[in-house]
């Protein structure tokens, strides 16, 4: 089909003069867009023709080459040309051929001026009408980044507190989980074991019981216990960090530290303590204490059973030993945390003999022999020099 009149870019001054000139002409119109109609102003191109009966839109691909080389505005090299003097010549002609023509024309040149005036009015008139749904919206998203933010701070101050409250009142509480005996702070029990066995625990301490397959085996899991193990042909084994006491019938005492250490000392009997993963052991004699951890088996060393097991009868004997422990072993009796806030107060050797029945007690026995400052804030006890 051949067409008078092409219009390449169906906005609305496109399709309103496409409309105004199908009158009186073959017009076409082009758009660049695969679904032409949708620009600036918001309003539909296709959607004008179809409602005023204009031309339809064709798109502007290489489909609509024939009709626009068909037509005289495409050059056999493919160029359009708009606004050649030969157009203009015969354009001139025909106005002069009939006044009708010049009507038209005037009429479309008139349409032609108020559609930039009619298109800026549409845009402006659109634009303000848009702008409180469009604020409406960009709100309703600051809110919701304000709501995912605000969501976002709770859920880190619950973190905080959960973790706060764990570690002041629960600081072993995942321990605990695999534990089939645990005693509290400042408490003492003694178990008796399904062999007639007893352990008697320290306070806030946990201890694994797994008697099977012809084997007596319990697992320290944390603070001290002292055992008093029936004899019986299967073995009695007391596994703690990296190593292992075996036994067939004695009493003895094992202690695990907070620093992974472990020690065994032996009041009657003979125990066996061995470490399998480095391929160490030693046998203990009564009245003799071995400690092992990541160094390995330590040296064996010939202490006051007494002493080292006054915990049984509420006291704790210590010589030489280095602060941070002393307060380590006060704080298993006190309710609440003691924080040490100097590495090299915690490394000063000290020697004593204090209550564990009343921790503030024995904190400030050991505060008045050895010089320290004490702050206590709520649940938590800072010790500084």
């Amino acid at each position: 089909m051949l067409y008078d009149i092409a219009i390449v870019g169906a906005g609305i001054a496109g399709a309103s003069l496409a409309a105004e000139l199908a009158a009186h002409a073959s017009v076409v119109m082009l758009e660049a867009e695969d679904r032409p109609g949708y620009h600036a102003t918001g309003r539909s191109a296709a959607f004008w023709s179809e409602t005023y009966g204009g031309p339809a839109i064709q798109p502007l691909t290489t489909a609509s080459g024939a009709a626009l080389r068909n037509g005289g505005f495409l050059d056999p090299m493919g160029a359009l040309h708009i606004g050649r003097a030969s157009d203009r010549t015969a354009f001139e002609a025909r106005l002069a051929a009939s006044g009708a023509h010049a009507r038209h024309y005037d009429k479309v040149a008139a349409l032609w001026s108020e559609m930039g005036t009619l298109s800026s009015a549409l845009g402006a008139s659109e634009s303000a009408a848009l702008a409180t749904p469009l604020e409406r919206i960009r709100a309703l998203r600051r809110a919701r980044g304000r709501g995912r933010a605000a969501a976002g701070a709770v859920l880190c101050l619950a973190l905080v507190l959960c973790l706060g409250w764990i570690w002041l009142d629960r600081p072993h509480l995942f321990e605990n989980w695999q534990a089939d005996q645990v005693t509290a702070r400042g408490e003492q029990r003694t178990v008796v074991l399904a062999d007639g066995s007893t352990a008697q625990l320290d306070s806030d301490s946990a201890l694994a019981v797994d008697f099977s397959d012809g084997l007596r085996r319990v697992r320290l899991l944390r603070g001290t216990a002292f055992f008093e193990v029936k004899r019986s042909g299967a073995p009695f084994v007391v596994s703690a960090g990296q190593g292992e006491a075996r036994v067939l019938g004695t009493s003895f005492e094992v202690a695990a530290s907070d620093d992974d250490s472990v020690t065994v000392t032996l009041a009657s009997g003979s125990v066996a303590v061995e470490l399998p993963q480095l391929r160490e052991a030693v046998v203990l004699k009564p009245g003799e204490r071995v400690a092992y951890g990541g160094h390995g088996l330590g040296r064996t060393e010939i202490v006051d059973v007494a002493d080292v097991t006054a915990w049984r009868a509420g006291r704790f004997i210590f010589n030489d030993m280095p602060l941070a422990q002393v307060l380590a072993r006060i704080e298993r009796y006190h309710r609440g945390r003691i924080v040490l806030l100097s590495s090299a107060l915690g490394w000063r050797h000290v020697t004593g003999n204090v209550t564990l029945r009343d921790s503030a007690a024995a904190l400030a026995a050991l505060q008045s022999s050895v010089g320290f400052s004490v702050t206590t804030v709520g649940p938590v006890t800072f010790v500084s020099p």
